[in-house]
């Protein structure tokens, strides 16, 4: 957890976990390796998206925990793409 910044609970996984009690979260990263693929053969800078890590997820338990607007690759390790993808069943738009 990172509640000394902004309270989620963090975990990363690759999409291929069984039964973590997300079952959107494989289809999402299915729908992300397409996104990346597809990216690469645009060319120019989009040439250099090749791959993926694994995905980032945080679940906000409320009392405080909040999302904090921040720049995801300050040292410039090579990433190069960020999604966000909101894995909630009943999330809305302006929610």
């Amino acid at each position: 957890t990172m509640k000394h910044v902004r309270g989620d609970h963090v975990g990363w996984f690759s999409g291929t976990e069984a039964d973590i009690g997300w079952e959107l979260l494989p289809a999402a990263m299915k729908k992300t390796d397409t996104l990346v693929n597809e990216l690469g053969k645009l060319g120019g800078e989009c040439s250099h998206v090749s791959s993926r890590s694994q995905a980032m997820c945080s679940v906000y338990p409320g009392g405080g925990a909040r999302y904090v607007r921040h720049v995801d690759n300050p040292d410039q390790n090579g990433r190069l793409v960020t999604a966000l993808i909101y894995l909630n069943e009943s999330w809305e738009e302006g929610d």
